[in-house]
């Protein structure tokens, strides 16, 4: 009979995490038999060069054998037993397993960081639930909710640190708040968590996640604001300016150093038209008048800045600005005229906010007219978090939030920390060389 045997020989260069071998594993095509056959082939090589050979007699050495365990591994691969040795230092008085010095995991836990990481990433799309049966199906095992919700909170809050303490440059900042279902249900005001979320717009390249909460308010952002550097062409420090809604306050709270801010043009003409319909305008031709004439302004502004900026013809954006600002006003005194006050004092507010963008483009800073990025993030939190039949902690909330918007806005980043997390600090893969040996062996 002719039975087929595999040896498998791996090149070592150090410590090595139990995720960036099972990482190189997967790559090769090799699967569970493969990974328990290293680990315990390697456990006899480290054990066998700190105390000799198996069945040799003790020569007084440092180390010495002194038990051996099964210990249970829970990776992609699935459910793993290792047998693993434990050696006896006589110098320093413990005992300890040679194999988890060199391959590093997760002290304590069944399931391993490698696991956790394809269980994260399905939890950011789908519930912990659906997480955990998917998984099931695919890895053949799967941690609890519970457990999953642990894992996440620990991972995100590590997460979220980063990048409140990182310093960042940027023109802008751009910030919006939502609500999501709370598990506190004790009283009013307790049934919701706020979230609250800034992103910064730099001069160059992709914007940044700058700041998140989930509870606090505004007032909490402005340690981490004020981390963000901003300078002219110059060189000179500036303010960065925000780009918001009109939330009431959410301006003051994004611009601490008392910098400019840009409303978006979208929510300004929808703010008028909310403003009419409180003074009891709801509908008709003098509504839609008053609201095409906005966003005619409004309009004309932007073609002004894109035709004009690229020629360097400074006169006419200035001329355009100072014409819309001046029409706005006029349009704000005619609606008090008609006892229209909500609206009138609507459009005087905006009427130098929406210019904030055509100002900063003639001093060489592009900031967005709009708050399209921030919504997208919104829609992607509201996708995932914002069912009726969900409700969160605080910790759970915020811990899964960073993770899903960093994944969303900073993929690159996103990956990069979880690398790290994965090879114990490396950003790529250390260097592992797998090879597989197949011989037909007559019994």
């Amino acid at each position: 009979m002719v039975k087929v045997c595999q040896t498998y020989e791996v090149q070592w260069d150090g410590q090595i995490t139990l995720a960036a071998l099972t990482q190189r594993l997967h790559d090769g095509g090799h699967g569970r038999e493969a990974l328990a056959a290293i680990l315990e082939h390697r456990d006899r090589e480290l054990v066998s060069e700190m105390c000799g050979p198996r069945n040799h007699p003790h020569c007084g050495g440092r180390y010495r054998r002194a038990s051996t365990r099964q210990r249970i591994l829970i990776t992609r691969f699935g459910r793993l037993e290792v047998a693993t040795t434990r050696v006896r230092d006589s110098r320093e008085g413990r005992t300890f397993v040679p194999l988890w010095e060199e391959v590093l995991i997760e002290q304590q836990r069944q399931y391993q960081l490698d696991l956790i990481w394809l269980a994260i990433h399905l939890v950011e799309r789908c519930t912990y639930r659906n997480a955990r049966d998917e998984l099931q199906r695919c890895t053949g095992a799967a941690p609890s909710a519970m457990t999953l919700n642990r894992r996440v909170i620990e991972l995100g809050a590590t997460l979220l640190e980063q990048v409140h303490q990182r310093s960042l440059r940027a023109v802008a900042h751009e910030g919006d708040g939502t609500k999501v279902h709370s598990q506190r249900r004790g009283g009013p005001g307790l049934r919701h968590h706020e979230v609250r979320l800034v992103v910064t717009l730099p001069r160059r390249g992709r914007p940044k996640v700058r700041s998140l909460t989930v509870g606090p308010s505004w007032q909490v952002h402005r340690p981490m604001l004020e981390r963000t550097i901003c300078r002219d062409a110059r060189g000179q420090p500036l303010v960065p300016a925000a780009v918001v809604d009109l939330e009431r306050g959410l301006h003051e709270a994004l611009t601490p150093g008392g910098g400019p801010w840009q409303a978006c043009h979208v929510h300004a003409i929808k703010a008028v038209g909310y403003a009419l319909w409180k003074d009891g305008l709801t509908k008709g031709e003098d509504k839609r008048r008053i609201m095409r004439k906005v966003a005619s302004l409004l309009a004309h502004l932007r073609s002004s800045v894109l035709l004009h900026l690229p020629k360097g013809e400074r006169v006419a954006i200035e001329h355009r600005i100072k014409e819309t600002t001046m029409r706005l006003k006029q349009l704000s005194t005619e609606l008090v005229n008609k006892g229209l006050l909500r609206a009138s004092s609507t459009v005087w507010d905006i009427s130098v906010a929406v210019t904030t963008f055509a100002t900063l483009a003639l001093e060489g800073i592009t900031i967005p007219w709009h708050t399209n990025l921030i919504e997208r993030l919104m829609g992607a939190i509201a996708a995932r978090f914002k069912h009726r039949w969900m409700s969160w902690t605080t910790a759970g909330a915020q811990a899964l939030l960073i993770l899903l918007v960093m994944r969303t806005l900073e993929p690159k980043e996103h990956r990069r920390w979880w690398d790290r997390q994965l090879f114990a600090g490396r950003e790529t893969l250390p260097n592992l060389g797998v090879t597989l040996t197949t011989r037909a062996v007559e019994s």
